[in-house]
Parts: structure tokens; C-alpha cells; sequence
């Protein structure tokens, strides 16, 4: 039986999470990685009153990534461009990092907010997984 993911209570997950996690399919930037990400997807899609601390830094995702050195991304100056990604839907969703938030609630007004792939793009458009995403190619030019 596989452990349920979750080190943090609330869980926390990064801003841009909240996207992303709509679209995995399972790739990643190692078999590890993409494994535990699935667990964490899994978890916290499957529960509708899940709590989640929404952050700009390292969270459940982020702590099994290859690239994840004290909890800071080393994947050739990535760390700026992810923490610019976060400060995006943090501000396009008008929350506070830090904010608890129920699962259900935010998934939604994620899905409100980004509506078309114009308004996803500029959180999405240098993912190096956006063309694989479903979440971002199912929106609407």
C-alpha cells in the first residue's frame, strides 16, 4: 500500500501547483519525482475539503524534485522564473502566500481565473510541460 504524501499540515503547495496539478500526466523530471507528484495530485484532487497552504517556496511537489537543493530550485537559475510563475496566481487570484485555502474552493476559482489559454499563458507559456499539459492545451484559445 502506497503512504499517503503529506510532511505539512495544512499541506502546502506552490501557487503555480495549483495549475500544474490539473494537467499531470505523469511526466517529470525524474521517475521519483513523477512519482510522488502523482501521490500529492491524487491526494489533494481527491479531496474537495482538503486544507492547503498556498506558498511561493518549496512545497510537497517541490521536496521530491531532482533539482531541489535546501529547498531551493538548482536547475540553472529556474528558482526566479518559478518563484515569478507563483507571484503570478497569487496575485492573478488576489490570495496572500500563506494563505490556508480548502481544496475544492480554489480549484474552482483557479478554473474561473484562467479561463482561456491566453489568461494561463503568462503563468504557463515557458513551462517546458505545457505542450503535454492538459489542463493548458484543454483551454480555449
Amino acid at each position: 500500500m502506497k503512504a499517503k504524501p503529506g510532511v505539512s499540515d495544512p499541506m502546502r503547495i506552490r501557487a503555480h501547483h495549483l495549475l500544474c496539478m490539473q494537467g499531470f500526466q505523469g511526466y517529470g523530471y525524474s521517475k521519483e519525482f513523477a512519482e510522488a507528484m502523482a501521490l500529492v495530485v491524487e491526494h489533494v484532487l481527491g479531496s474537495n475539503n482538503l486544507e492547503l497552504e498556498i506558498t511561493a517556496n518549496c512545497d510537497e511537489i517541490c521536496i521530491h524534485c531532482p533539482h531541489n537543493v535546501d529547498y531551493i530550485c538548482k536547475d540553472h537559475g529556474a528558482d526566479e522564473n518559478i518563484k515569478r510563475m507563483d507571484e503570478t496566481v497569487l496575485q492573478k487570484l488576489g490570495i496572500i502566500e500563506g494563505s490556508n485555502v480548502e481544496s475544492g474552493i480554489i480549484f474552482e476559482y483557479v478554473n474561473e481565473t484562467f479561463r482561456t489559454r491566453e489568461d494561463a499563458r503568462e503563468v504557463c507559456g515557458d513551462c517546458i510541460w505545457s505542450d503535454k499539459c492538459l489542463w493548458f492545451m484543454g483551454k480555449p484559445l
